[in-house]
């Protein structure tokens, strides 16, 4: 672990460091690298992005890859028209979407 922390040195995020050291330990014991975004995403530090990308980019899965940014606008036009008097978009870690009704009900989407 300290030898993939120092070669991490500098980039930040040193908890994906350690969650390739994991994965890459998981790949190991499990015989070989998983092929489809299901298996990807449990492999430790791959989320759903993540293992579409890849899943579909190297092994050809056909599984959409949508950031979170591109779902925004969509998100706040159908807020606009849904009675929605507010619209957060928070990133820490993860996005999340907080929709706020007219009636204060506070809709959370992750």
């Amino acid at each position: 672990e300290d030898e993939v922390l120092r070669l991490w040195q500098g980039l930040g995020y040193y908890s994906r460091g350690r969650n390739l050291l994991v994965a890459a330990r998981q790949v190991v014991a499990r015989g070989g690298f998983p092929h489809t975004a299901e298996g990807l995403k449990t492999l430790k530090g791959v989320g759903d992005y993540t293992a579409a990308a890849i899943a579909s980019m190297a092994f050809g899965e056909p599984v959409a890859v949508v950031s979170g940014a591109a779902t925004l606008p969509a998100s706040m036009k159908a807020a606009n028209a849904g009675g929605v008097s507010r619209v957060s978009f928070v990133r820490d870690g993860t996005v999340i979407y907080a929709l706020k009704t007219s009636g204060g009900t506070t809709i959370m989407i992750r």
